[in-house]
């Protein structure tokens, strides 16, 4: 056999096993995002958004009603037509889940090629691999759904072609990046630019520029404002530097002392750390290949937007194709040093070790498998859940809180609640007013997203509003799950605020700071896993405390067992709403976990304090901080 034929052999057997690792990453991380779903643990929008996009076109239509505007008004990404035949033969969430997946899995292949022509074979198969366990991968694999993550595959493409001097494959490609998001064009500029520091030809450095720069423009200055209609205000996202394209550009070109300020702050340094680290820093040996991911770099550090410096979210997306880039013509200098074309297997070895490491340390596998039991496992209470979505008509106009949006996406009229909670739409200072055709409303009232990042916009934010306003009545309530329906009659009241004090079967007052003291409570009973009970509190004078409860069960021998968190009044009512003088009577309807034995029971109540965020000492009538409330039994 040939020296050739043996080579041959080897490199075949390299192709299938970068066939094998992209397998078992399109299946490992669609497993990972299926339980993902299927837990309801998909706590943003962004899922439900494309999801009912998908649906809306399948059904003639581009307006979507989470956004309130036609979707082209958020981002320009016409591939989602492209993906619209694929969700018409598998019409679910999951679809788009999947096709995420398997986009981001198969950019391994134009990797692996790409760095086969720069560092051979072997080289790229480890770099290949290191793509795949790449903790950027994950975490845009992971969070939510978004066309973005597609332009990695064609970025990865499009930088395969340039090297391989193949024009028209490169300008397919760059398009159908392009095609991913109105920003994708900026680096096609800057790709244009590297064609004439790498001394290509003509058209290789035209045509980018050219092409570029009209596609930003016909997206910035009229796809988006036409279908956006004032609604989302993306240049609010760069304020700090001004109020309109023209201003910031002038700030950046006057003052560049105050945007370098703006750029290299703690948090924005630290996620370039991150970002690099993970490389361990080899990309920085080829800082012209970094060139055409500059212009996302401005983007991010020039941004107030927290999650866009940070590497959970996907914005990264469109950055990891030339951070691979850097990373490969990095090694081909490391690769040149006389002691790793002398130990190329510990030299390889060492990066790969490094890079797993980065992948167990920073990445979202070993934190996602630890907190399985919120993030991959259907609970309970997540069946409780899916009982509630099955009295709701598939077609009833319906708002909801963010883990239930995806799960409702198939339907014309969908809300997001957090829009009622902040008031504004999204990226806007619109004010936004719920459509009067919302006959349901399903709220978890402890919705971290809604109820915890959206109050930092809002302070004084409250739904006491939107119940009394909209003839809202419960239908349904579940610990924090509240289904309300118009026009029904209240079929579990939730708090009721009194004139006067009542009597009280179960008097065991506690002040809970210097406003607000506990009366006592009433346990109604016990049947079928559920506990309810009714609990009394009286408001002296206003507070500036965020007040909530935690109720604790405990087993006969003081072992804690279970606890659970619940707002004040289901966070309708806040207690820095509670007028002086007032009583509160509040109505708590709690399910008891599925895996309690028989035996007996301790319920007590603690106090925590969103503000300080930290556990409540109450200073009169409570033991170690907690109200003891009942003692309760199990039977088998």
């Amino acid at each position: 056999m040939s020296t050739g034929s043996i080579s041959n052999i080897k490199e075949r057997s390299v192709i299938l096993l970068l066939n094998v690792s992209i397998i078992l990453y399109v299946a490992f991380l669609s497993a990972l995002c299926f339980l993902k779903y299927r837990a309801f643990a998909y706590w943003d929008f962004d899922l439900a958004v494309h999801s009912q996009i998908m649906w809306n076109i399948l059904h003639g239509s581009l307006y979507n009603s989470i956004l309130g505007i036609n979707f082209l008004g958020n981002h320009v990404h016409p591939i989602t037509f492209l993906l619209a035949p694929f969700y018409k033969l598998f019409p679910h969430p999951c679809t788009l889940l999947f096709l995420q997946s398997l986009a981001l899995g198969a950019g391994a292949y134009p990797l692996y090629y790409l760095a086969r022509l720069i560092v051979g074979y072997r080289w790229a198969l480890l770099i290949a691999l290191l793509y795949l366990i790449n903790p950027l991968l994950g975490f845009i694999n992971l969070y939510e759904f978004h066309p973005i993550a597609f332009s990695t595959f064609f970025l990865l493409c499009t930088l395969y072609y340039f090297q391989k001097n193949q024009f028209r494959n490169y300008l397919l490609c760059m398009i159908l990046a392009m095609s991913c998001q109105e920003n994708i064009s900026l680096a096609v500029i800057a790709l244009g630019f590297y064609a004439l520091l790498k001394r290509k030809k003509r058209a290789w450095i035209i045509t980018p520029i050219v092409l570029g720069v009209l596609y930003f423009c016909l997206c910035i200055f009229i796809i988006l404002p036409y279908c956006n209609k004032g609604v989302i205000e993306f240049i609010s996202i760069y304020s700090q530097l001004g109020d309109s394209y023209s201003s910031i550009l002038i700030k950046i070109i006057t003052h560049p002392g105050e945007v370098i300020k703006v750029m290299f702050t703690g948090d924005k340094i630290k996620y370039l750390n991150e970002l690099f680290s993970l490389f361990i820093y080899i990309p920085l040996l080829s800082p012209l290949s970094i060139l055409p991911a500059l212009p996302f770099f401005l983007q991010h550090l020039l941004s107030n937007r927290e999650a866009e410096t940070m590497i959970f979210y996907h914005y990264t997306a469109e950055i990891v194709p030339f951070l691979f880039f850097a990373y490969i013509n990095g090694i081909k200098k490391i690769a040149s040093l006389e002691w790793v074309k002398k130990n190329q297997a510990a030299a390889a070895g060492i990066l790969f070790l490094s890079a797993f490491a980065s992948s167990t340390i920073m990445g979202p596998y070993i934190v996602l498998l630890e907190h399985r039991k919120n993030f991959l496992q259907k609970t309970q209470l997540d069946l409780e859940k899916d009982l509630l979505l099955k009295e709701i008509p598939p077609d009833a106009p319906i708002v909801a809180t963010f883990e239930f949006l995806s799960h409702l996406a198939h339907r014309k009229s969908l809300y997001s609640f957090h829009h009622v909670y902040i008031g504004t739409y999204t990226i806007s200072s619109k004010k936004y007013l719920l459509p009067p055709d919302a006959q349901y409303a399903l709220i978890d009232s402890n919705d971290h997203q809604t109820f915890y990042a959206f109050l930092k916009q809002n302070p004084l934010a409250c739904f006491d509003d939107f119940i009394n306003s909209g003839n809202w009545k419960t239908r349904r309530v579940i610990n924090n799950l509240i289904l309300f329906q118009k026009g029904e009659k209240d079929a579990y009241p939730l708090y009721d605020v009194l004139k006067s004090e009542p009597a009280i079967s179960n008097v065991n007052r506690c002040r809970i700071n210097s406003s607000i003291e506990f009366l006592g409570h009433e346990t109604a009973d016990i049947r079928n896993n559920y506990l309810n009970c009714i609990l009394y509190w009286s408001s002296t004078q206003k507070t500036s405390d965020d007040i909530d409860t935690v109720f604790t069960i405990m087993d006969a021998s003081g072992k804690l067992i279970a606890s659970l968190y619940s707002p004040l009044c289901y966070r309708i009512l806040p207690s820095y709403l509670w007028k002086p003088n007032s009583i509160i009577k509040e109505y708590k309807y709690i399910k008891l976990p599925e895996w309690f034995s028989a035996g007996k029971y301790v319920l007590s109540l603690k106090f925590f304090n969103r503000i300080t965020d930290k556990y409540l000492e109450p200073s009169v009538g409570c033991s170690c901080g907690s109200v003891y409330l009942t003692d309760f039994t199990l039977n088998e």
